[in-house]
C-alpha cells in the first residue's frame, strides 16, 4: 500500500470507532416495583424474575402480577401465614416488551386489595 492509500484507510477506520462509540446502546429494560406497608414486589429487568416479598406476619400475604401481553402474565405469592415470606419466579420475555406490574395483599389465597398497575420493560 502507497501512503496516501494507508492514511485513507486508518481515516476511515478512526471514523468508524468514533462513529460506534457514538451509538446507542440496545435497549436497557426498566425494572420496577411496587412497596407498600404489607411487604413488597419488583419485576427485576436484568433476569426477568418475578418477586415478592411478605414483610408483616398477621394473616395477609402478598401476590405479584405481571402482564406483557393480553394473554401472557404470571403471579408469584409469598405468605408468612403459609409458608414462605419470599418468592420469586423466572421468567423469559422478549427484551424491550412493556409489562405491566401490580401488587395484590391477600388473606387466605384471596386478593383483598390491589394497587394501580406500574409500567416497566423486559
Amino acid at each position: 500500500m502507497n501512503g496516501r492509500h494507508t492514511c485513507a484507510v486508518a481515516a476511515g477506520a478512526l471514523a468508524l470507532a468514533a462513529a460506534a462509540a457514538g451509538a446507542p446502546a440496545a435497549s436497557a429494560g426498566h425494572s420496577e416495583s411496587i412497596s407498600t406497608k404489607q411487604g413488597f414486589v419488583k419485576f427485576d429487568d436484568f433476569g426477568e424474575k418475578l418477586q415478592a416479598y411478605d414483610a408483616k406476619e398477621g394473616g395477609y400475604g402478598v401476590r405479584a402480577y405481571l402482564h406483557w401481553s393480553s394473554t401472557e402474565k404470571a403471579t408469584v405469592t409469598a405468605d408468612r401465614s403459609t409458608g414462605s415470606g419470599f418468592a420469586q419466579k423466572n421468567l423469559s420475555i422478549r427484551e424491550g416488551v412493556p409489562v405491566e406490574l401490580t401488587i395484590c395483599h391477600t388473606k387466605n389465597g384471596v386478593d383483598v386489595k390491589c394497587s394501580l398497575s406500574q409500567t416497566g420493560e423486559a
